[in-house]
């Protein structure tokens, strides 16, 4: 069974909707074309291709403005058990006005993904993600190196390091991460000399979280700077988190039980 069909996604009447491809009266968001064919024997194998072109995310609403083309490629099986593999690949697409570039693999097998690993950029922005999820030995690693967060509009400044790791279930996740910002500054005045810290929180109720954070010459519009960090300590069922600031003019001290 082959099938080949191209559609809009479209703003009608402020509504959103999928028109056939040559339909004028609306304004288009994306523009979809899909071919492939499915078996009718044996594991009843998909195969996909899917092309997503000058898809953008400005006209569903309050989104940054970009333009981008992706290019989907789905090989399934439905039988004994659905099993898909989805591997995609960003063309000649733009965010912000800046090149972006990005890539993925992933293979999905009931409730468990495998054989992850995507890539994306902005510029030189990156972030990049390996691995499982799904079992409880699976873990996915992932990464973000934001050289320059200029390159997302002129509200933003600075550098940004993340890291870190998620490992087992989807209903009994575990996640570690730490980061390391410089020079941050973010829409509504907010700026940050230095943000450093990191997270743990085990899988289970009975899991221990345990984090710390710590910023310093914190502002916000006209208040002055200040320092100010953050502990949490305990487990998912009972955990204290400490927050602590100091200015010139003000010291702050709070505890908050969860």
């Amino acid at each position: 069974l082959h099938f080949d069909t191209a559609v809009v996604l479209a703003k009608q009447k402020e509504q959103l909707a999928i028109l056939q491809a040559n339909q004028e009266d609306a304004i288009a968001i994306a523009r979809i074309n899909v071919n492939g064919q499915l078996g009718l024997a044996d594991d009843y194998p998909m195969s996909a291709n899917i092309a997503i072109n000058q898809f953008q995310p400005a006209l569903l609403g309050n989104y940054p403005t970009a333009k981008l083309n992706v290019d989907v490629n789905i090989q399934a099986k439905f039988l004994p058990t659905l099993e898909t593999q989805m591997q995609f690949t960003a063309r000649d697409s733009q965010w912000q006005g800046q090149p972006f570039v990005s890539k993925g693999l992933m293979l999905i097998e009931g409730s468990q993904l495998r054989n992850i690993n995507f890539q994306a950029s902005v510029a030189n922005n990156q972030i990049k993600a390996s691995g499982s999820l799904g079992q409880t030995n699976s873990q996915l690693d992932w990464q973000a190196d934001f050289a320059d967060l200029t390159k997302f509009g002129a509200d933003y400044a600075g550098q940004a390091n993340m890291s870190g790791t998620i490992t087992g279930t989807f209903e009994n996740l575990a996640v570690q991460f730490k980061q390391l910002a410089k020079n941050i500054r973010l829409p509504g005045g907010l700026t940050v000399a230095t943000l450093a810290g990191q997270a743990a929180i085990m899988a289970g109720e009975d899991g221990k979280v345990a984090g710390e954070f710590n910023a310093t010459q914190l502002t916000y519009a006209k208040h002055p700077a200040m320092d100010g960090s953050l502990t949490l300590q305990g487990t998912r069922a009972q955990h204290q988190i400490n927050i602590t600031a100091q200015s010139k003019e003000l010291k702050f001290e709070s505890a908050l039980q969860g």
